[in-house]
């Protein structure tokens, strides 16, 4: 079942959208936003390396070098990944958010992010290429869309494990 967010911290989500920035410039000037839009946003972590996708399903856990240098030749854990999860079913959905499940924003039926979920309506994610974050459910940028769709928890392992099988064919070469 989707939740709708539109209408929800619409000026913060506008302004949210941050683009060109360093990591910790980021983490920043969401933190600075405070001043004119209250916001329970917190950047709790600024790694270098990867996305929601790769943060959320744990692909850097086990296969950091890996993921960097997939991710270098243009194959990435991105929107037809998390597609082809939800298509063939690897991604089950639940009505309700679930502590350690999964939230997907998607704008007009086109997934945009993907968090974890905490207690409550708060959810971890990292933004893009910028920081984590902790964060309530409607407090992300306006570019994830306005829909949120639960799923059960990812397992790292066999995300990971399904991800590796599809690099032959994502690299333009068959799968053996």
């Amino acid at each position: 079942m989707a939740v709708s967010i539109e209408g929800k911290y619409t000026g913060l989500r506008a302004r949210l959208v941050i683009e060109n920035e360093t990591i910790s410039g980021h983490c920043d000037r969401v933190a600075a936003l405070r001043a004119e839009f209250p916001h329970t946003i917190r950047c709790i972590g600024q790694p270098v390396d990867g996305t929601c996708v790769t943060y959320a399903f744990g692909l850097l856990d086990g296969t950091p070098r890996l993921v960097a240098e997939l991710e270098g030749l243009g194959v990435k854990a991105g929107g037809a990944f998390v597609q082809w999860l939800m298509d063939e079913e690897h991604l089950v959905e639940i009505d309700t958010a679930r502590t350690n499940g999964l939230a997907l924003y998607f704008d007009q039926g086109s997934w945009k992010h993907v968090g974890i979920m905490n207690d409550g309506d708060r959810v971890t994610s990292k933004w893009g290429t910028y920081g984590v974050f902790d964060h309530r459910l409607s407090e992300v940028p306006g570019d994830y869309g306005n829909q949120v769709r639960f799923f059960g928890t990812a397992i790292p392992a066999k995300v990971r494990t399904t991800w590796c099988a599809m690099v032959p064919t994502a690299a333009g070469r068959p799968a053996s």
